[in-house]
């Protein structure tokens, strides 16, 4: 299967897709998917606790969720971290993540549910419908 590691796939909002990561302090912060590829993601959200999260981070033990298509944990690499300001609701932080050491086994599964994404969001009500698949370590 070809690696397309630089191919994002918007997540829309009905998909649920998140994630979820301790801080150091032990506290969850949960951030939604904007896109995602094989290679990386871009997560956004507004809890106050990201400002704990720097650029150039590694953050182990990663749990991520795109709705019906895929759940699995991995390491992450924070590229760099953005604060914007959107008009009546406040600051909302995107960090642009690289996946650090996906086994091929969990490439391939996620390659796969990107590209079930990418076709129910094309062609609604056509594309196959989605599996949990629920990857370990």
């Amino acid at each position: 299967m070809q690696r397309r590691s630089f191919y994002r796939v918007n997540v829309p909002h009905s998909t649920a897709g998140f994630c979820a990561l301790i801080v150091h302090n032990g506290k969850r912060i949960n951030l939604a998917i904007q896109n995602i590829s094989v290679g990386g993601v871009c997560l956004y959200g507004r809890d106050p606790l990201i400002a704990a999260l720097q650029r150039h981070q590694t953050v182990r033990q990663v749990s991520f969720s795109l709705g019906d298509y895929l759940r699995f944990e991995t390491d992450i690499f924070i590229i760099d971290k953005t604060v914007r300001l959107e008009q009546g609701k406040g600051e909302v932080t995107n960090l642009h993540i690289r996946f650090e050491n996906l086994p091929p086994r969990q490439e391939v599964a996620l390659q796969r549910s990107i590209y079930q994404l990418e076709m129910s969001v094309r062609y609604p009500g056509v594309a196959e419908k989605p599996r949990v698949v629920i990857l370990k370590r």
